[in-house]
């Protein structure tokens, strides 16, 4: 894929319903999420405590009280 900006063509979709062949959503890519392979390669455990740790941040930052 490619952004939307850079070609329209591969940085576009949409979601067609198999069923009714309905359009049922469309979307524009703006940029792309790499994942650290590090991360992928943590044993569950460490990877979700890593996640629980991240969301407490985020939480005490966008709720400190």
């Amino acid at each position: 894929f490619d952004t939307y900006k850079k070609s329209k063509g591969t940085g576009g979709f949409v979601v067609i319903d198999r069923m009714s062949n309905i359009t049922i959503s469309a979307g524009m890519i703006e940029q792309s999420i790499s994942v650290e392979s590090k991360i992928i390669d943590m044993p569950y455990e460490e990877r979700l405590a890593k996640f629980n740790t991240e969301v407490l941040e985020l939480v005490k930052k966008y709720f400190p009280t």
